[in-house]
């Protein structure tokens, strides 16, 4: 969709509405130490959404 939107593909019919930059969020039980496998998949998601950040 960005690229479409970029390239004329798609069109604004809302120019005057600014979207929301929302966050995203990952929620697991406390722990002092929260498993690897939960760690290495949260560090994982934010690489790819801050290398996509400019989409936003």
């Amino acid at each position: 969709m960005y690229h479409d939107f970029r390239n004329g593909e798609l069109v604004d019919v809302f120019p005057e509405q600014v979207g929301k930059k929302l966050g995203i969020y990952a929620v697991y039980p406390f722990t002092r130490q929260p498993p690897n496998k939960v760690r290495l998949l949260i560090e994982h998601i934010r690489a790819r959404y801050l290398a996509i950040s400019h989409y936003f």
